[in-house]
């Protein structure tokens, strides 16, 4: 691990004040992982697709992008046993709902967030940085990943299929997102939506859910219709709280988040 990272995790573990970026950050990607594909297949992989949301290194210093959700596809670097290794381990973090630190942006090439149905050439995986669980730290791409909601449904819609529809008919239709990892007490969920049709309607501040939060508005869709929708958090400490972007077509199951 690098020595200036190592020294800034431990010092904000332990530490009261507010958190400051180390001056320069060598971590590739920062990511919620949902799910590891190891490729061709698992006994045998030369490539890995990762599902989740993800902030991924951008030139030089402390700069990555706003997380959003989508894929990563990784080929080893010159060291393939290694990373089949941290793969591996990766695979056994998936969907535990926690900020992962991977690959370095000295090593890494080439690496892209594709849509769920996207394909695209994979980017170089680096193993310099080892994983990095980022456990009582929260800077940057790291606090904008747990202030970042998870768009859950719909997938489509009960629209109606009848070719003799001629209007449209406003149906009650319900938005969920999965919480997100921060756990500030005054967080209000927004959300919004618009439609391929031209309605664009958004929600007041929304108090959260257990786990998930919801909001319910009539829209008037038919099959075909496009939906895009958004939800982020407000509250404070959530300034700079990313938007997480799903859209979908009415009467298709296909969803890509954002």
């Amino acid at each position: 691990m690098n020595t200036t990272l190592a020294f800034v995790s431990s010092a904000l573990l332990l530490a009261a004040t507010p958190v400051v970026a180390p001056p320069s950050d060598p971590v590739g990607v920062y990511g919620i992982v949902d799910a590891v594909e190891l490729l061709p297949n698992p006994d045998a992989p030369t490539s890995v697709k990762l599902r989740g949301a993800f902030a991924l290194g951008i030139g030089m210093g402390d700069f990555y992008t706003t997380p959003a959700y989508g894929c990563l596809l990784f080929v080893p670097d010159d060291k393939p046993e290694e990373c089949i290794k941290q793969w591996r381990e990766l695979a056994t973090l998936a969907g535990k709902n926690e900020v992962i630190g991977f690959s370095s942006r000295h090593g890494q090439a080439d690496v892209r967030l594709l849509a769920a149905e996207e394909s695209g050439d994979p980017g170089k995986y680096s193993t310099w940085m080892g994983l990095q669980r980022m456990q009582g730290i929260d800077y940057g791409p790291v606090a904008q990943l747990r202030l970042l909601p998870k768009p859950m449904t719909p997938l489509a819609t009960d629209a109606p299929t009848a070719p003799d529809i001629k209007r449209r008919q406003a149906r009650p239709l319900t938005f969920t997102a999965g919480n997100c990892l921060a756990a500030q007490a005054d967080l209000r969920y927004v959300f919004g939506v618009e439609t391929s049709a031209g309605e664009r309607l958004a929600s007041t501040p929304i108090e959260p859910g257990k786990t998930t939060t919801s909001w319910t508005v009539p829209l008037a869709l038919l099959p075909g219709d496009r939906v895009t929708w958004r939800v982020h958090v407000v509250g404070a400490g959530a300034e700079s709280a990313p938007v997480a972007t799903a859209e979908f077509v009415v009467g298709k199951q296909a969803e890509r988040r954002r």
